[in-house]
């Protein structure tokens, strides 16, 4: 009996493999979790910006390379790229860029 034959290999399929949508879904789903699991691990291993504060302190108002213009919270250093940038009162005067400089973040402070 035809009719018959259809019913019974339909029963028994396997339950997860009886639709391609369904494979499809699954499949979408573990490329999303790995996806979210190495960008999680990517996240947690980048390390934070440390934040340079604008000083002029080799008095040439230039952002550059090779001037010691910023202070990494101890010491006046020469800019260093991915860096949160804090410009203020100190080191006043119009800052000059040199080549190509690369800032995390830019946080501009003024008193008053």
């Amino acid at each position: 009996m035809p009719g018959n034959r259809g019913k019974i290999a339909a029963r028994n399929q396997h339950p997860k493999t009886d639709t391609p949508n369904k494979n499809l879904k699954t499949m979408k789903k573990s490329i999303s979790t790995l996806l979210l699991a190495a960008i999680a691990a990517f996240v947690g291993t980048a390390s934070q910006a440390d934040i340079y504060t604008w000083t002029n302190g080799a008095s040439n108002l230039a952002w550059d390379a090779a001037s010691t213009n910023w202070n990494d919270g101890s010491n006046n250093v020469v800019w260093a790229d991915n860096n949160t940038a804090t410009l203020g009162a100190t080191g006043f005067g119009a800052i000059r860029v040199f080549g190509t400089q690369t800032i995390a973040g830019l946080a501009v402070k003024s008193a008053g």
